[in-house]
């Protein structure tokens, strides 16, 4: 496919390779230049065909091809995306079969996604420390002042860590692992099938093989073991 010449026929079989393949596929690296020259061709033979007859159908064929041209590209654009996103999640996606142009493309992407991400996280970081803050200086002095139970049982409430999962509470048939996580942790499937987006302070259960593997990394500590 690399090398050969672009006609209704050949554009027709990459769009269905493209159409047919999780992966970006090989087309020739000039392959954009090469389909602005078929269709610039395909314009000046309209313009010079004089037969009315003959003007429609090639009218209809320009406008085909433009559509099969469309096509290709927004598969390979939407692989592009897809890719970049997987690579500022950690993964490795295959993109040797990028052309240049959509090189430059991918990466604009992924360094934006990445500054992106970063810049959430840690402003989502820094909102919870001075929440952390006031909540410890809210705490009354047993030694100087009187509090009623109910204000105690208020007071309590406020230590509870600002973000929560929904395994925080663990049941009493829970015998999984209790961790505090101790870092902004960007989404991840866990070995339980459960997408897991993670942030400072979090309190959550979780099966062994996941929380050892949290602790070594020493993003969390471990609060109690059922």
């Amino acid at each position: 496919m690399d090398d050969e010449e672009i006609t209704y026929k050949t554009l027709r079989k990459i769009q269905q390779a493209e159409k047919n393949s999780p992966q970006i596929t090989q087309i020739n690296k000039e392959f954009y230049d090469n389909v602005t020259v078929f269709l610039n061709q395909l314009e000046k033979r309209l313009v010079d065909e004089k037969k009315p007859q003959k003007q429609m159908l090639l009218a209809e064929e320009s406008q085909n091809i433009e559509k099969i041209i469309r096509n290709i590209y927004e598969h390979r654009e939407k692989k592009i995306m897809l890719a970049a996103i997987s690579k500022a999640r950690g993964g490795n996606p295959g993109i040797k079969y990028l052309l240049p142009e959509e090189k430059m493309f991918f990466d604009e992407l992924y360094h934006n996604i990445v500054l992106f991400r970063k810049k959430i996280f840690t402003n989502h970081s820094k909102e919870i420390e001075p929440d952390k803050e006031a909540t410890s200086q809210s705490k009354p002095n047993r030694s100087t002042s009187k509090t009623e139970p109910n204000a105690e049982k208020n007071t309590e409430k406020q230590d509870d860590p600002i973000h929560k999962t929904k395994n925080a509470k663990p049941q009493k048939d829970n015998t999984n692992p209790i961790l505090r996580i101790l870092e902004n942790i960007p989404s991840f499937v866990g070995t339980n099938n459960q997408t897991y987006t993670l942030y400072k302070g979090d309190v959550i259960s979780m099966p062994p093989d996941m929380a050892k593997m949290l602790l070594n990394k020493k993003a969390a500590k471990k609060i109690r073991t059922d």
